[in-house]
């Protein structure tokens, strides 16, 4: 063999051996990207998982129990949360959940919850509760979540776990007494909080939650938090009612370009120009940022499906018009599941196809506190309007501080339905009225 063909052959050798170095490099970094999606984009798991940090793995359960507050087993849970079907475990005050893991979790693990606490009024805004995490063993605390009060994101980390274990006992301590029959928290689903795309409708539900699992990070939104949106950058509150399983904003909109600013009245309509525009009360900006603007019909459903203030065209519910992205304008069917939800069953009826005042007390709960001329209950559902008043189609303004009007998203030729609270009763209105109104809208989670 001569030199040339010995600088061949060791060459060739070469190449080959730099290929299989980058094959392998290939797969290997791609496990990698592949355990990462498992972590950020789980599926389902029909379990109640742990994270662990150090290789990336959600670590599963194998059994969840709930236990009495001296820790003797009452029920086998496991099947009750593993999946989201309305099929509700119901924990008291006192009482214990016993998670059992597939593998031992450390002290680099972190636990992330979705929790809320359950009143008997069906609304999350009671006095806060915590939960306790515990070794099964007993011993010290090894992490509380305190404060948990409406439906959100909670996360502790294990770094006073001293010697691992594949078992935790979390201790659910609640602002009621350890013998009040009804449960004081709910639980229905538990999954990946890290799971893309996850909203109220779309993954968790919030009025049950407890979710164990999450990567290190900001945890995912839920009902409750504040809601930016992407469009201005505004922030509105949110509130969760657990016995419609809605999630609605706790402000009204105030998005677009103020038609006819510092005027005290405005005689312009809104128009199909891709632009959304909004009055506000009197022209006062002040007005639009404490109380939202004031929006014609179409200009809400920001014109769906060729729908205007004059003819008559339904548009495809949901309508999204004026909202944010995963948000849209509360139906008239919405508006009365959230109104008889608030109903009290006693005073007067709460029919779906009235058209008048009905449904006592739940225009008082809806309105914000103290606008209710006294009565009680006020302001107890966290929807807090705060009486926006209207623009009349005339362009003047009115009834600011003693009426909001609402649209729904469902027309009726050249009227719309609507929802009218007013400070002297504490019932809802519904009804129609021309579209060419300018209306309060209040938006309502997808």
């Amino acid at each position: 063999m001569n030199l040339g063909q010995t600088r061949g052959y060791i060459f060739l050798l070469s190449f080959i051996t730099v290929a299989i170095i980058v094959v392998l490099l290939f797969f290997y970094f791609l496990n990698i990207q592949k355990g990462s999606k498992e972590l950020f984009s789980a599926n389902i798991l029909g379990s109640l998982e742990g994270v662990d940090n150090n290789v990336g793995n959600v670590i599963r359960i194998s059994a969840v129990q709930k236990l009495d507050k001296n820790k003797n087993p009452i029920e086998d849970i496991f099947e009750k949360v593993k999946e989201k079907d309305d099929n509700w475990a119901s924990i008291k005050n006192g009482q214990y959940i016993r998670v059992v893991f597939e593998r031992p979790l450390n002290n680099a693990n972190d636990v992330t919850i979705y929790a809320r606490a359950l009143l008997e009024t069906g609304i999350s805004t009671g006095s806060p509760a915590s939960i306790e995490v515990y070794a099964d063993n007993g011993g010290d605390i090894i992490a509380t979540f305190p404060e948990i009060k409406q439906g959100r994101s909670h996360k502790v980390l294990l770094t006073n776990l001293k010697i691992p274990t594949d078992t935790l006992d979390l201790k659910i301590n609640c602002a009621v007494s350890e013998t009040a029959q009804l449960g004081c928290f709910e639980i229905d689903w538990i999954v990946d909080p890290s799971e893309a795309g996850i909203s109220i409708t779309g993954g968790i539900k919030i009025n049950s939650g407890i979710q164990i699992a999450a990567p290190s990070g900001t945890p995912a939104w839920a009902c409750g938090d504040t809601l930016v949106d992407t469009r201005d950058s505004k922030e509105y509150p949110t509130v969760y009612i657990t016995a419609t399983d809605q999630c609605w904003m706790a402000e009204n909109i105030n998005v677009g370009t103020t038609l006819c600013p510092d005027e005290t009245t405005c005689a312009t309509n809104q128009t199909d120009n891709a632009v959304i525009e909004k009055y506000c009360y009197q022209g006062s900006a002040a007005n639009c940022d404490s109380d939202g603007g004031l929006y014609q019909w179409a200009e809400a459903m920001q014109y769906k499906d060729g729908c205007t203030n004059t003819t008559d065209v339904q548009p495809t519910l949901p309508v999204q018009g004026v909202c944010p992205d995963g948000w849209h304008v509360s139906s008239d069917a919405e508006w009365y599941t959230l109104e008889n939800s608030l109903w009290d069953g006693i005073t007067g009826a709460c029919s779906a196809s009235r058209t008048s005042y009905d449904c006592s007390p739940a225009g008082d709960k809806l309105k914000a506190a103290g606008l209710c001329e006294g009565r009680t209950p006020c302001g107890t559902s966290g929807f807090n309007d705060l009486l926006a008043g209207y623009r009349s189609t005339t362009g003047s303004f009115y009834n600011l501080s003693s009426s909001a009007y609402f649209w729904s998203s469902v027309q009726s030729s050249s009227s719309a339905w609507f929802r009218r609270l007013y400070s002297v009763f504490a019932t809802v209105y519904r009804g129609t009225i021309d579209k060419a109104r300018g209306f309060s809208v209040r938006c309502l989670k997808d």
